[in-house]
């Protein structure tokens, strides 16, 4: 039983590794979409179904690309294989059962929503694989993860060369469990052992084994300076663990990004409604049994307002459980600012079809827009929708992740939940933050490294007491003198209109820390969202000359950017992943020639 599909507007990338995603890939943190020579594996979790998974696959082969899963390190035992095959240049799931190096197909077994592409030698797909219990050796969603490539000849499954494998067990729907060990075989013979080494930034060509062990040294140190899950490099050590490259470099932070789904804090609205059970907001509950439903109608439309602008970053959508899953096929994703005229959005991807009761994602690349908006063009249609996610990113917020305090504390509304992304238009309590009424309230982030801040965007409450904020000073310095309340105003906050975001230009201003004060007696100071905006970390020496002892000639571009990717590979495939090298002055070569002994004067007896 063959599920094809020639093109599919989902590449398999990188993006969103360890952000919705767990990957694995050999080479280390190799990109599928740009190299050929990148085996490579994902897995995220399917909402509302803890045992399915979905999967996307990459690599080169002229058979299949397969990712086997396992509940021990063993290849084989009767563990289950799911397989992307070229049939005659047109993808092809098959679903396997791996025995003694031999594959045996299940052609009864269906994926939840196959995408998937052959060009040339390379093999993309991307699929739900459902159904995986302690009878498919898959325990769940934890597992040994194996990839392999093979010959298909006459719809006929070659035996598995295994590509690579993780050294333990993980659990394939935790994206921190991207980049671990990862073996990769140096031969694959038919019995459950395999010969293997740890490929944790390989080189990319031939060249110096010792800059390779350098590199890894370098990175490890850093690793001992992690302060928080998203980690953050003590600059100083950085450059002191890299000090080893002959050449000049500079390193410059990338601020923490979180995705969030945004669309349970706004509104929906549709076209029409069937009947009350089928409204709108049913899509939103995060009850895929709960769902809309428009009247049959010409270009039915079901559309969410997110009271405010947001980079989406992709859209899920989950089709109805029961039947008419048909329906969905065709509609529209829309992006945009504009309300009264859905077509004036920009699309973001079309819905080809969903398998009955299944969840799909589309990318949106940090479309920006109020609105999100699920249209069907044509006739005599009916727009049925159980559950839509919108997942936008704040880039470059430096606030996230940092550490907050504030004056004091109304019951549940801590300093943290304005920093949560979550902007409380719905259940302010659970996200914002509050004092209680005392003289002069506020509120302090903590960047951790001075930097220079551009702007600060300033969310208030939508419920009710939005004048509160009227007089708050934004201020910026690197003084704990008065709690940081003494450091240069920025701005002084007016007023903002309720759950609106306001935006201070900051003009650059240095500082490691942000505080918000309203002066005056019995004032309340309540943030629904702060976000910062600026550059850095500001340091007092950013350039670091670096002298590398090996025979690589760094003299052409080529060697010089490859370098600077294999050492950036180490430092990700050792989790440090924030950091980006560039060269600001080209290295120069030193020879260094042995000198000569001196002379000796032989002596001899007359």
């Amino acid at each position: 039983m063959a599920y094809v599909n020639i093109t599919f507007h989902d590449k398999v990338t990188r993006d969103s590794c360890k952000k919705d995603k767990a990957c694995f890939s050999t080479p280390a943190s190799c990109d599928p979409s740009t190299s050929n020579s990148c085996f490579f594996a994902s897995t995220r979790g399917v909402n509302g179904s803890p045992d399915n998974l979905t999967f996307e696959l990459s690599g080169e082969s002229n058979g299949y690309i397969a990712v086997g899963l396992s509940q021990d390190n063993k290849e084989g035992d009767g563990d289950t294989i799911y397989s992307c095959a070229n049939n005659n240049g047109v993808p092809k799931f098959i679903r396997a059962t791996l025995n003694n190096n031999i594959l045996t197909p299940d052609n009864s077994f269906g994926p939840g929503s196959f995408r998937g592409s052959v060009n040339n030698a390379k093999i993309q797909c991307i699929f739900i694989a459902a159904g995986l219990n302690s009878s498919t050796r898959a325990a769940n969603t934890g597992a040994f993860l194996f990839f392999f490539t093979g010959n298909f000849t006459n719809g006929n499954m070659g035996s598995p060369v295994t590509r690579m494998a993780t050294n333990s067990s993980v659990d394939l729907t935790n994206i921190n469990s991207s980049d671990v060990a990862i073996l990769t075989p140096t031969t694959n013979t038919g019995s459950n052992t395999t010969t293997s080494t740890t490929t944790t930034a390989k080189p990319a060509t031939g060249g110096s084994n010792t800059l390779q062990h350098m590199a890894s040294q370098g990175a490890a140190l850093i690793q001992t300076n992690k302060s928080r899950k998203n980690q953050e490099v003590n600059m100083r050590v950085f450059f002191r663990s890299l000090a080893l490259l002959l050449g000049f470099f500079s390193a410059q932070m990338k601020a923490d990004e979180k995705e969030v789904n945004a669309a349970g804090w706004g509104s929906a609205s549709q076209s029409s409604t069937h009947s009350d059970p089928w409204s709108a907001p049913n899509a939103l509950d995060l009850r895929p049994s709960t769902c809309t439903h428009t009247l049959i109608q010409s270009t039915p439309w079901w559309k969410l307002d997110l009271l405010k602008v947001y980079s989406v970053n992709r859209v899920a959508v989950t089709n109805r459980p029961d039947c008419c899953g048909e329906r969905i096929n065709g509609a529209e994703i829309r992006i945009g600012n504009v309300s009264s005229d859905i077509f004036s959005n920009p699309v973001c991807a079309v819905i080809s079809s969903i398998p009955t009761g299944a969840s799909d994602s589309y990318l949106c690349n940090r479309m920006v827009g109020r609105y999100v908006i699920v249209v069907i063009p044509g006739n005599d249609k009916v727009l049925t929708l159980c559950e839509v996610e919108v997942y936008g990113v704040y880039p470059g917020n430096l606030a996230a992740g940092r550490s907050v305090t504030q004056s004091s504390t109304f019951n549940s509304w801590i300093a943290e939940q304005a920093i949560d992304f979550i902007p409380g238009f719905t259940k302010p309590e659970s996200a914002c933050s509050s004092t209680v009424s005392q003289a002069n309230p506020w509120w302090r982030l903590d960047l951790r490294h001075i930097y220079r801040v551009s702007k600060v965007v300033i969310t208030n409450r939508l419920d009710c007491c939005w004048e509160r904020i009227d007089g708050a000073e934004i201020r910026i310095g690197n003084s704990l003198e008065n709690n940081g309340n003494n450091n240069p105003i920025c701005d002084v906050i007016s007023s903002i209109p309720a759950g609106v975001s306001s935006t201070y230009v900051c003009n650059n201003m240095e500082g490691r820390y942000v505080n918000l004060i309203i002066p005056g007696d019995s004032r309340i100071l309540t943030l629904c969202e702060v976000e910062v905006y600026g550059e850095g970390p500001c340091l007092k020496q950013t350039f670091v000359k670096m002298k590398l002892k090996a025979s690589l000639s760094l003299s052409e571009a080529e060697a010089r950017v490859r370098l600077l990717s294999q050492l950036e590979s180490t430092l990700a495939g050792r989790g440090i992943s924030n950091v980006t090298l560039r060269w600001s002055q080209l290295p120069k070569q030193e020879v260094m020639r042995k000198q000569a002994a001196p002379a000796q004067c032989v002596h001899t007896k007359r």
